[in-house]
Parts: C-alpha cells; structure tokens; sequence
C-alpha cells in the first residue's frame, strides 16, 4: 500500500492541484508525510510490527510483486531527503488546498463545496434541510496539513542542528 500511495501522489503532482479533488489530495499527502516523517526520524520508536517488518530482507516482504520494485526509490534516501521531500509535498498540498479554496470561495465568505446539512426535525414537512458547519471540513484539513508540516520543520531544523554540532 505505500508503494500505491507513493505513485498516486507521483500522479497527482503532474496536475495542477486546483483540477483535482483537494479533499483526496490532502489524505494522501497527509498518509505519505506521516510514513516519510517516521521514517525520517530515527529517534522516533515504532510498534513491533513495524520492527519485525524492516528486520526482513527485501526478497521476503509480503506483497511484492515481479512487476514492483523491492525498495521504493524514496525509501532509498537518507532521512533529512525523505523529511525533506514530506515538507515539500506537504507545501505544495497546502498551496494546493489555498487555491482551490480562494476558488470556490463565494462573496459572501461561504464555500461552495464544503457544507454540511442536516434535516431540520422542527419542520413539520421535514423537508428542509439546514447547515450545520461551513467551511469546517477543509478548514480541518488545512489546519492539519499546515500542523503535519510543522511537526517535520521541527524534525528537520532539530536534525540539522544535530548535525551541524558534529562537525
């Protein structure tokens, strides 16, 4: 699965991000940063499933296939390039999500894709249906892209400032 997850998010970024669904291209850059961001911090500890999986050789991991490569090539570079890489996906998913938001953004300050309703139990039709939440579902996600994106900035200065007291 990560290696479906890398190619989509290879896929995704050959396409001007305001053309897709936004809501699909934050989870999985979110999904991908997360992986990325564990891998690239090595003080970082990881549950026994994770342990017993990385102790195995690349030829005896499950679901490999003859047509996939064994080690994706971005699980092939050092953890400051694999943090790297997360914020800068992370950066553009965030740029990507301001876009489309500005986008379908109306002047009224609502959005045109992002509402909630919910049926109204006082009408006695029940037909009608009231809004509950504007904006909040994308505003989470913003929020969590922009939060993901710290938390690897942190990470990132912390390991270079490891690695600048060195040498």
């Amino acid at each position: 699965w990560v290696y479906l997850l890398w190619q989509i998010s290879e896929v995704i970024h050959c396409y001007k991000l305001e053309d897709l669904d936004i809501v699909m291209v934050a989870e999985i850059t979110l999904r991908l940063s997360e992986i990325l961001e564990s891998l690239g911090s090595p003080k970082r500890k990881f549950k026994k499933s994770a342990d017993l999986s990385a102790k195995k050789g690349p030829d005896e991991l499950p679901g490999t296939s003859k047509g996939v490569p064994e080690i994706l090539p971005i699980l092939k570079r050092a953890p400051v390039e694999q943090l790297f890489y997360a914020y800068e996906l992370l950066d553009k998913a965030i740029i990507g999500m301001s876009w489309k938001c500005m986008l379908t953004t109306l002047s009224d300050g609502s959005s045109v894709i992002d509402h909630c309703y919910v049926k109204d139990s006082q009408d006695v039709d029940g037909d009608t249906y009231k809004p509950i939440a504007s904006n909040s579902y994308t505003m989470d996600l913003h929020l969590e892209l922009i939060q993901a994106q710290h938390r690897i900035a942190v990470v990132l200065l912390d390991q270079l400032e490891g690695s600048e007291c060195l040498n």
